[in-house]
This record gives C-alpha cells, sequence and structure tokens, in this order.
C-alpha cells in the first residue's frame, strides 16, 4: 500500500472568462433566430469560458447579481434594460461590458453608459476596417448590413473605422473595467454575408478584450 503525500493547491489569478450573455434578440424571424444562435455558439468554440445565455431582463438581472459572471455581454437586445445600474456595478468592480446591436434597445443602454450615436447609416452600409493596432487584436475589412449607429465618446479608442474615417466600434475604460460598443447587427450582417465566422470572432475578440485580466 502506498500512501501518496498531500496536494498541494493553489489558487489561481489566472483570467477565467465568465460570460453572461443577455440575447433578447433585435430580430424575430426563425432564419435570424438560427443565424444569432450559430453566432454565438461559434464565439466560444475555442475558449476555455463558462458561458451562459438568457433571453429575459429578469433572468439577466438575476444571473448577473449572483456574482458568477465576470463580463456581461447584451445582443442585440428587444427588451428595455432597466438595470443599467447592474451593469454599472460590474464596470465598478472592473467587469467587462459589450453591447451589439443598433436597435433601440441596445442605443439606450450604450447611451446611459455614456455614449453617443450620429445619424444612422442605412440602405447600401459600407464596410468597416479594423487596424492591428487596435485593442481588439483584429486586422482588415468586414462587411456590414442592417443599420449602423456610428458611435462617438470621449477618450474612447476605435478599434474599427468607416470608409471615412468615423469611428464604427469603440473601446473605452470605465471605472476599473471595460466596455466595447458595437453598433450594428451582427446577425443582419452574417446572414447578408452568408457566414457566420467574421463575425463571431469579432464578437469573441471583443469580449475577450474586456474580460478582467485577474480573478476577484
Amino acid at each position: 500500500l502506498t500512501v501518496a503525500g498531500p496536494v498541494e493547491i493553489k489558487r489561481s489569478t489566472a483570467m477565467v472568462p465568465r460570460i453572461l450573455i443577455f440575447a433578447g434578440g433585435e430580430n424575430t424571424t426563425a432564419i435570424e433566430q438560427a443565424v444569432r444562435e450559430k453566432l454565438l455558439k461559434e464565439s466560444f468554440e475555442q475558449e476555455g469560458a463558462y458561458v451562459k445565455t438568457v433571453t429575459s431582463v429578469e433572468d439577466f438581472s438575476i444571473q448577473a447579481l449572483t456574482g458568477m459572471f465576470n463580463t456581461y455581454v447584451l445582443f442585440e437586445i428587444n427588451e428595455m434594460l432597466d438595470t443599467v445600474e447592474v451593469v454599472r456595478g460590474g464596470l465598478a468592480r472592473g467587469h467587462g461590458v459589450v453591447v451589439a446591436g443598433s436597435g433601440e434597445r441596445s442605443r439606450a443602454v450604450a447611451e446611459a453608459l455614456g455614449f453617443e450615436f450620429g445619424p444612422a447609416l442605412s440602405g447600401n452600409v459600407p464596410g468597416i476596417t479594423f487596424s492591428d493596432k487596435t485593442g481588439l487584436g483584429l486586422s482588415g475589412s468586414m462587411p456590414i448590413s442592417g443599420i449602423a449607429l456610428p458611435p462617438r465618446k470621449r477618450g474612447a479608442q476605435a478599434v474599427a473605422v468607416f470608409p471615412d474615417g468615423r469611428p464604427a466600434v469603440l473601446l473605452d475604460v470605465m471605472d476599473k473595467g471595460r466596455i466595447v460598443v458595437i453598433p450594428f447587427s451582427l446577425t443582419r450582417s452574417a446572414l447578408n454575408a452568408g457566414t457566420t465566422s467574421p463575425f463571431s470572432l469579432l464578437l469573441r475578440s471583443a469580449i475577450l478584450a474586456t474580460v478582467p485580466g485577474q480573478e476577484d
């Protein structure tokens, strides 16, 4: 009989993404819902992350208050988020936030967090361009579709721009946390492009750019 010595366990401070996604859905058709679900699933296939998706304001509020999550994703929501204070509280603790979508609810949340938007682009929306020097680690161009809202916020970093140089995606530091605002529909863009891959990559990169560097 051989008895091994005691196991030595050290508490890790390494980043463990614990992501809460509120995907209310600005779009409601069956095919758009399928594209959205595929896009969200692809975003985390290669990441060691704990991910939970909810579809109502109530569930988001309950889960956000559990303390289990360090990153919140508001993905093309179609309900009024009356718990912006929960998101602000997360930012104050150093948590990350991603707001994606150009609908009225997504815009209202971003505005409540200090962002402003120029007149909406519609019709034949131009693509956006990344620089490899941006905080998302992306480069090259990406087509987008649907309504796009040029964002602005003093001190925020433009990680992608429209052809005319106006910001298309913003990364900002708020309190101890970071937030990325993507003010156009990834779902609509993926549907029109016929592929979800580049858009799931954008979402994953945005989330990883806001995940805290170490555990609470």
